[in-house]
């Protein structure tokens, strides 16, 4: 039995095999699968030995139940197997390779015919098929090739072709295709190779592997039709809704995220997001995120959800953003009752926080991608944002800026301190005590720090082309990455121009920059330095993210700044128009003789520094007095009120704003430290927040894990509505259907129900009245009777 291989054929599709039996067409594509996976293996075939085999295990299994009748039931069983594998057995062989030699020796003219008549075929037996193919002809040609294609691989690899073929069919669920469309599909192939080619056995051929294709797409389509998948075609939210209401209470989330055919399944919920259908996305993503209850237990979707698609954040954040403040609007809950002027409020941000691995999850780095300012100041995302800053990222990111004030100092000290004192050794040795330590401590971190940034970014692949030449993203997309690459670059420049170093190789040899040897460098390095000194305070305003109120301003003033440029860059247009202007006349003041005094002097006229007394020489020339109060009223009175008007405006559009541009800045500052932070400190800050543990809904009552509990103040988000929906009946039952799905007829038959149970009532009331002498039951039931009519 060992080397039967082609057992294990048979033993991997028996169950498909069993269950199907009382299915004649299903039974017929389960055996033709089979019998083509029976091919592909040498050696002979004898089914007597399974059918033993497959006996003697059944009764091994169940001595005590085996019986006569089951031993006639698996006889038949067998046998209507068999007869079916035998039917197809000897045949994929000869058919695969008479299909691979037509496929590999058709000429294109003969391709190209059989692309244009398959559909002329197919749309005269039926004309619906034309508003399914509505695609361009290159799309339908390829449509046709790809379907020559597969029939072709089912021979070679049917494992392969089948489950490729399964996911074909559930993508095809959502698009509404009628099953009845796809028996004429085949047949216009068939027609068509019988009118080309002249060979019965191609056409049998061609014409049983795509049969069974199409009959493969058919059982997949109808297997993964449920409630939902047609509810989502609707791109209707009460739709949805109401298919979901028919879904035990257990498996109401595996509707909306599981649909299985064969090894294949889909999620309904990423169907109907690809699709466009956002009313129905909407609906299931709103479904799952409501927490019901039963005397039983409580059910929550949330974790349901993640753990089908542990990515549903940056599937949402690429391709539906409309829909992230449904998912986080869901992982609240607050209770309507407040205790002391408190309220008690469930933050569900476990799947925000941690994947399924331990690890950082990747939510907030893609929120941060997004760039919304107004998705980011979601209470989620601030608590989330608030937890991680305060316990893990807060003290990490002040040492490293305390290392930049520390050595900030130091350059200042260095640089614009030290050497304006008096010239004594201490004052010497003291500067170049800290020019060492900038380049040797400093300088080296900074150089050490790009070179790794360069090291990640060449192992992640995080690489951008400038000019042809490949460079690290991040040095294009943070402003602060480069200019602390130009500071290194001007360190390094700074420490081969080191004066003190020249001085030191002189005759002299003394601790100082003034020397012979170094004087010809001393202008260029104190250019660098004053450069290197800017740049190293441009760096510290990034300890604005200490506090969101101080980073939104900043952010805020960095958002107007292009204002505020662009109203330079027209004074500056203004300047060298008027100064070629005026240099064009030859009797001017002295202060307009050249252009380059005149732009001097017009930029003196722009920020108000031209002196009062110069005013006067510009009397004895009229038309350089012209010009220049033609220039003032323009500059002043119309650029600069301009400037004041845009900076006005984009500070109003920009300050509701600011706080969600701050809080991006922030939560871009935490997935960038979680980087460096060791997975054993986090798994500690993970446990230290007791995710697993059920939240209290109230006093006694247990509820959903996977979150954190704060208390906030009863009048910050007041509400009187209970957002538990706790629900009655038997818990192996659907949930009851909500009252705003209900229609007409299904108030309809609640009221007969209603009525039905009450006139049983009436006519029990009355027996007991009739034997007891007394009327109040009957009469208590008449008036149950009346209330019902007024309901009605």
């Amino acid at each position: 039995v060992s080397r039967q291989d082609w057992m294990y054929e048979v033993l991997d599709s028996f169950d498909a095999i069993v269950r199907c039996i009382s299915q004649s067409a299903r039974l017929q594509v389960e055996c033709d699968i089979v019998s083509l996976r029976i091919a592909q293996i040498r050696g002979e075939v004898k089914f007597s030995n399974f059918k033993a085999v497959m006996l003697s295990t059944l009764r091994s299994l169940f001595p005590e139940e085996w019986g006569p009748p089951y031993e006639e039931a698996w006889n038949w069983l067998w046998s209507t197997v068999e007869r079916l594998l035998r039917k197809e057995l000897k045949k994929p062989r000869a058919r695969e390779r008479l299909l691979g030699r037509f496929l590999g020796s058709m000429e294109e003219e003969l391709a190209d015919k059989i692309r244009e008549q398959v559909y002329d075929r197919f749309f005269e037996l039926a004309p619906a098929g034309q508003e399914y193919f509505k695609q361009s002809a290159t799309r339908l040609n390829y449509i046709a090739d790809r379907g020559m294609e597969l029939s072709h691989d089912l021979y070679k690899d049917p494992c392969g072709t089948v489950d490729e073929i399964t996911a074909l069919g559930l993508r095809h669920v959502g698009y509404s295709v009628p099953v009845e469309l796809f028996e004429p599909f085949v047949e216009g192939w068939r027609q068509v190779l019988v009118e080309l080619t002249s060979d019965a056995d191609l056409v049998d051929a061609f014409h049983w592997s795509f049969r069974l294709l199409a009959q493969l797409l058919v059982r997949t389509i109808q297997q993964g039709a449920t409630l939902v998948m047609r509810a989502i075609s609707t791109n209707s939210g009460p739709q949805v809704r109401k298919a979901l209401s028919y879904a035990p209470r257990k498996k109401r989330s595996l509707w909306v995220l599981n649909v299985t055919v064969g090894s294949h399944s889909i999620s309904p919920l990423l169907v109907s997001i690809e699709s466009g259908n956002m009313k129905a996305a909407k609906a299931m993503l709103q479904d799952l995120m409501v927490i019901r209850a039963d005397r039983a237990r409580y059910y929550y979707g949330l974790n349901d959800l993640f753990k089908r698609h542990p990515d549903m954040v940056e599937i949402l954040t690429q391709t539906a953003p409309e829909l992230l403040p449904t998912i986080l609007d869901g992982m609240i809950w607050r209770s309507r009752t407040t205790v002391a002027g408190r309220r008690r409020v469930n933050y569900y941000l476990k799947h925000l926080l941690v994947d399924e691995e331990g690890h950082f999850a990747t939510a907030m780095s893609s929120v941060v991608k997004l760039s919304d300012p107004n998705l980011a100041v979601h209470p989620v995302l601030e608590t989330l944002c608030d937890i991680l800053w305060t316990d893990l990222v807060h003290w990490r990111f002040l040492r490293s800026k305390l290392r930049l004030l520390l050595t900030t100092v130091i350059f200042l000290l260095g640089q614009s301190v030290l050497h304006h004192l008096d010239g004594s050794k201490a004052n010497r040795i003291a500067t170049f005590a800290c020019r060492v330590l900038i380049y040797l401590y400093f300088m080296v971190g900074l150089i050490y720090d790009r070179s790794r940034h360069v090291y990640q970014a060449i192992k992640k692949r995080h690489l951008t082309a400038i000019g042809g030449i490949r460079v690290p993203r991040k040095w294009v997309e943070d402003w602060q990455e480069s200019v602390s690459l130009i500071l290194t670059v001007l360190l390094v420049v700074m420490f081969y121009m080191e004066p003190v170093i020249y001085c030191l190789q002189s005759d002299a040899g003394s601790l100082t920059e003034n020397c012979d040897q170094a004087k010809s460098l001393q202008e260029p390095y104190q250019i660098l330095s004053m450069m290197a000194i800017l740049l190293q305070f441009s760096l510290i305003i990034d300890v604005a993210t200490i506090s969101t109120r101080l980073s939104s301003w900043v952010l805020l003033a960095g958002h107007v700044l292009p204002e505020f440029v662009m109203t330079c860059l027209a004074c500056a247009f203004l300047i060298l128009s008027f100064s070629c202007s005026v240099s064009a006349s030859s009797e001017n003041p002295e202060d307009f003789d050249n252009i380059v005094g005149s732009m001097m002097s017009f930029f003196k006229l722009a920020v108000s520094m031209y002196p009062a007394s110069s005013f006067i020489a510009l009397e004895d020339s009229i038309l350089v007095l012209f010009i220049t109060s033609c220039f003032r009223l323009i500059v002043i009175f119309f650029l600069m009120k301009l400037l004041i008007a845009q900076l006005t405006c984009e500070y109003r559009r920009i300050y509701r704003l600011m706080m969600g541009h701050a809080r991006l800045r922030r939560m871009w500052r935490i997935c960038e430290a979680m980087e460096s932070i060791h997975p054993s400190r986090f798994s500690k800050f993970v446990e230290k927040l007791r995710l697993d543990d059920p939240l209290d809904f109230s006093e006694g009552d247990h509820g959903v894990s996977g979150g954190i509990q704060v208390w906030e103040a009863a009048n910050l988000h007041p509400t009187n509505v209970e957002t538990v929906k706790r629900l009655g009946g038997d818990p192996k039952h659907p949930f009851p259907l909500e009252e705003e799905l209900q229609t007409e007829a299904d108030k309809c038959r609640k009221v007969f129900h209603l009525f039905q149970k009450q006139m049983k009532l009436a006519t029990k009331g009355a027996s007991v009245a009739s034997s007891m002498g007394h009327t109040t039951g009957l009469s208590n039931s008449v008036s149950t009777l009346q209330s019902s009519r007024s309901y009605v």
